[in-house]
């Protein structure tokens, strides 16, 4: 029986076939994850001058490697590699095959109920398997759900059957077989999958760059016809960094092994680099100018240095940072991973989300919910709580271990909940009226820093856009949060008679971006005298801000008339006319004010926030955070009303429960207590 509708008449073995050049780092638990699910493996080394073969070697009995195949001579062959290897697992019996590569393993819960064995002894010859390819994303708790990650990756051999492709990038099954194929791992919801194989290259954004850099230099030497635009083309990380990506959290079941250390994927991938030093040596630089690989430097000789603070400013330190959001709409940048930029990728950064409240029975409102999702390699030096203001802080969170970092945004909107918990913090950063008020009240660990910053990704120069519009103002029109802005708005709104004035609110995303680069003038009034977003969103569009004189720290990044422009109650109409009718000063203001936003980003924020902490050399002992020092009842009051200040949704039932434990500590009738409970009832009421 031989025909492609029946299955193999010989003793099934399954194989598996992996090839590897310097993967020393990963080749030890991708063999034995691998090696759960086969009868045998064959090996094969592409000259690898790091300790890889060595490795191997040493694996031969506990994984079951029947064969390695040890090439002499180094060249890029996937196409040939990948003959050699199945040709050799057919030489040892093999008549199922799992071909994967030395980053890669299988979710471990391939292995319930067999599930993976079962399935590939049931296929027909010429039958394969596909399951999504699951790509972890900056770290080990969560992956990029990318339309097109489905792979094949097992098959039935027909006998026959070859590789024939390109040097580079061969398929995992041979194109040349014929069968169906059984798909394991998709559900209906996008990029909910339920198995798949796991494919680390792109953890690290480092190692991403340098294997995509290795990679365009190979296409250029190998095809020395192939356009530069082509080659960049092909190998564009910039699809891993597009916001409308779907980030998911990594499924609990998924690394389930044993000897599993996610810690091998963040190290450095240094055989690739100095690859392309030589490659850079030996052809000249100029051969590689067009490539998209100088972010990178090359050939750099970094000097160890010796002195303890110089070593103490070169230390990596592992920051947590959250609760932050997923905001595609753009509609809170200010809470989303948007403010971490290029640092989302670094392995020294990793986040946690908010509290779901939404599940009062199922909800962990301790901070081991954020905690107990981190790599077990992985410990941070730094937890920054970002917006004190905005999210509950989790129960437990002021006995963390690590230096905590609070950070205010709008502290006049929750100003008695801040001061009652900022002694659950080591640090407290605000903006600089903020900053002066806290010590006032007698605070001494707060210090200002620049909080707000534009999006590079989205705030940018529309080339084509016309400036069709005079004045615009976009931004919240709330009379309890904003009402100093009803005056101005009025006096603005009177200025259509002779200009296109726009004014709008709830705009958000391409469409606020568009409507400020049609505009000459961005009118903006900031609350409680600090800068906000609208001041460098403003100019990094390319638009004239307009900004109130009296804002604290407008002058630390624009200067009147030079790269934006002051106003005050009398001479707001003034100035407006005068730039409108001088296009050639407002157009240098408005470059200037473009060129100092560059600067302004928010990955600028978050580095200078760190550089900022590690400088302060903060004390971070638990039991000089004066809240644990605090009794039972303040402490409930203080958790109550700080939830009951934020924003969070479903948060009741935790200032419920906080309220109902300060009652029982209480000895009479609390009144705050009681005013607390007298609120969220009403609100539950009316909702």
């Amino acid at each position: 029986m031989n025909d492609q509708n029946s299955s193999i008449n010989k003793e099934i073995k399954i194989v598996g076939l992996v090839p590897a050049r310097n993967e020393a780092n990963n080749i030890a638990q991708c063999l034995k994850a691998l090696s759960l699910y086969t009868d045998a493996i064959v090996y094969l080394d592409d000259v690898s001058v790091d300790n890889s073969l060595e490795i191997v070697e040493s694996l031969i009995n506990e994984c079951n490697i029947e064969k390695i195949i040890k090439k002499t001579e180094w060249f890029k062959d996937e196409q040939g590699d990948r003959n050699k290897l199945l040709q050799a697992g057919r030489e040892i019996g093999g008549t199922h095959f799992i071909v994967i590569d030395a980053d890669e393993m299988l979710t471990s819960n391939f292995l319930e109920n067999n599930l993976l064995r079962d399935t590939l002894m049931k296929l027909k010859v010429g039958e394969r398997i596909r399951t999504p390819w699951i790509t972890p994303w900056r770290n080990i708790n969560q992956y990029i759900a990318l339309s097109w990650s489905v792979l094949e990756f097992a098959f039935c051999d027909d006998g026959k059957c070859s590789y024939s492709s390109s040097y580079n990038h061969s398929p995992r099954v041979p194109r040349n077989l014929i069968g169906h194929h059984i798909m394991i791992g998709e559900t209906d919801i996008q990029g909910d999958y339920t198995f798949g194989l796991l494919h680390f290259n792109i953890i690290d954004w480092n190692n991403l760059m340098i294997r995509s850099a290795w990679s365009k230099c190979l296409e250029r030497t190998k095809e020395p016809e192939k356009s530069i635009t082509e080659i960049n083309a092909t190998y564009n990380n910039e699809i891993y960094n597009n916001k409308n990506n779907l980030i998911l959290p990594m499924k609990d079941n998924w690394l389930e092994y044993d000897f599993f250390d996610g810690s091998v994927y963040f190290l450095p991938n240094k055989f690739k680099k100095e690859q392309v030093e030589e490659w850079l040596s030996a052809y000249g630089r100029e051969y590689f100018s067009g490539l998209d690989i100088w972010d990178i430097d090359w050939n750099d000789n970094i000097q160890i240095k010796d002195s303890e603070e110089d070593l103490e400013e070169y230390a990596s330190f592992n920051t947590l940072v959250g609760p932050l959001n997923r905001d595609p709409n753009y509609e809170n940048i200010l809470m989303s991973y948007e403010i971490l930029g290029d640092y989302s990728a670094s392995p020294e950064v990793m986040t946690f989300t908010k509290m779901d409240l939404t599940n009062k029975d199922m909800v962990d409102t301790t901070f081991n919910y954020a905690v107990n999702n981190l790599p077990v390699y992985w410990q941070p030096d730094y937890t920054i709580f970002w917006g004190i203001d905005n999210e509950i802080i989790p129960d437990n969170f002021e006995k963390s271990e690590s230096t905590l970092i609070g950070v205010v945004f709008n502290w006049n909107l929750a100003f008695e909940s801040l001061i009652k918990n900022i002694g659950r913090f080591d640090w407290i950063f605000t903006d600089k009226k903020g900053e002066k008020i806290l010590k006032e009240a007698g605070f001494n660990n707060v210090s200002s820093i620049r909080l707000r910053a534009y999006s590079s990704y989205l705030h940018r120069k529309m080339a084509n856009e016309k400036k069709s519009i005079d004045i615009i103002f976009i931004g919240d029109l709330t009379p309890d949060i904003h009402g100093d802005r009803e005056k101005y708005l009025y006096r603005l709104a009177m200025l259509s008679k002779k200009y296109n004035v726009k004014i709008y609110d709830n705009v958000f995303g391409d469409e606020y971006v568009k409507l400020i680069n049609q505009s000459k003038i961005v009118f903006n009034i900031c609350s409680n005298q600090r800068v906000n977003q609208r001041c460098f969103e403003a100019t990094a569009c390319n638009s004239l801000l307009f900004v109130e004189e009296d804002n604290l720290e407008i002058r630390d990044y624009f200067t009147d008339k030079e790269s934006c422009v002051l106003y005050n109650s009398d001479n707001f109409e003034e100035l407006v006319d005068y730039y409108l009718k001088n296009d050639l000063e407002r157009q240098k203001i408005t470059d200037e004010g473009y060129k100092k936003a560059q600067e302004y980003t928010f990955e600028n924020v978050f580095e200078n926030l760190t550089k900022k902490i590690k400088s302060l050399k903060i004390n971070n002992s638990i039991k000089n955070r004066s809240f644990n020092n605090q009794d039972e009842l303040f402490k409930h009051k203080a958790k109550a009303k700080q939830a009951l200040q934020s924003s969070v949704s479903g948060k009741f039932f935790f200032i419920e429960r906080e309220l109902d434990e300060a009652m029982k500590k209480s000895k009479v009738l609390d009144s705050e207590v009681l005013n607390n409970l007298g609120v969220i009832n009403s609100n539950a009421f009316f909702v």
